[in-house]
């Protein structure tokens, strides 16, 4: 069985990050090893939280795991809160990858045109360290801008992009996923949750009318670009992107084509997202995801 090391939060409601990661590779056949970075009574949305920094606590893992002879399949990084988790983290990766070990990471950094308040220019710097050091890497489009440009030109790039539509606004999103594959080395680049305007047919094979909205994941790999289109449902949901990026994490080290990943991914996001909002639940909440959990097994 693959193992895959988990360098995320633990946040114990919400249904993000570690909770919402773990059931995932375990029911598509790949051992989920968690190494906390952070532990949360409940996800930052929520009004208030209690918030443990864990990310000093790291390196005494990747000592007692060497000692052991533990090496994993894959590494997959997501939420950290400041420059120094960040170098912590990177650290960890250097001591406990070997050859062929699959590192993929989500650079949470912002959303919708505007960058997180732990953001700042050496969190960017040492973001950047990390990335460079990916196989795989699932940033959203705030974030892909601010790889490549900073705080800086995020504003015009965002701007930019909210005017253009269609195919214009889909080759320009293609060509931010080519610079980041460049400028960083990396193999596969997804972008993650991008919104358009439809009138066309889904990957579901459903006709969507001029009024549907739909949101898109880009996959980028050795140079070939695959968009993957579902109907937008309902609003954000906490935890969407961990589950999405989780689904290609497993996939990916049991060698399954990403393309092939995104769309199981997609399809099983969409199912939670119909329970979810038939039931009104919270967006805090996260996704009523649970019941769907078959859908990702083996086949």
């Amino acid at each position: 069985m693959k193992r895959i090391v988990l360098l995320s939060d633990l946040s114990a409601l919400g249904r993000c990050s570690l909770t919402a990661s773990i059931p995932v590779l375990s029911v598509m056949g790949v051992q989920p090893v968690p190494a906390p970075t952070a532990i949360l009574s409940n996800q930052t949305g929520y009004r208030s939280c209690y918030f443990e920094e864990y990310t000093d606590r790291l390196s005494s893992f990747a000592d007692e795991w060497q000692k052991i002879g533990f090496t994993p399949d894959g590494i997959y990084t997501g939420f950290l809160k400041d420059a120094v988790s960040v170098k912590r983290v990177a650290s960890m990766v250097t001591k406990i990858r070997v050859p062929g070990c699959l590192l993929i990471v989500d650079p949470i950094m912002g959303d919708n045109g505007n960058a997180f308040p732990m953001y700042s220019e050496e969190f960017l710097l040492e973001s950047r360290k990390l990335i460079r050091m990916a196989d795989v890497i699932t940033p959203n489009l705030t974030e892909a801008i601010l790889l490549l440009a900073g705080i800086d030109g995020l504003k015009k790039e965002w701007n930019r992009l909210g005017s253009e539509t269609g195919e214009e606004k889909r080759m320009h999103i293609l060509s931010i996923a080519e610079a980041l594959s460049r400028e960083y080395g990396i193999g596969t680049v997804v972008i993650t949750g991008i919104e358009e305007g439809c009138g066309m047919r889904f990957d579901d094979g459903a006709e969507g009318s001029d009024d549907d909205k739909e949101i898109s994941n880009l996959i980028l790999q050795k140079g070939n670009g695959t968009f993957i289109s579902s109907r937008k449902i309902g609003g954000s949901y906490s935890g969407t992107g961990d589950l999405f990026t989780s689904v290609l994490a497993a996939g990916m080290v049991n060698g399954i084509d990403p393309v092939v990943c995104g769309r199981k991914a997609c399809r099983f996001l969409n199912q939670a997202l119909e329970l979810t909002v038939q039931e009104g639940t919270d967006r805090n909440e996260g996704l009523h995801f649970e019941p769907f959990l078959g859908e990702l097994l083996p086949k």
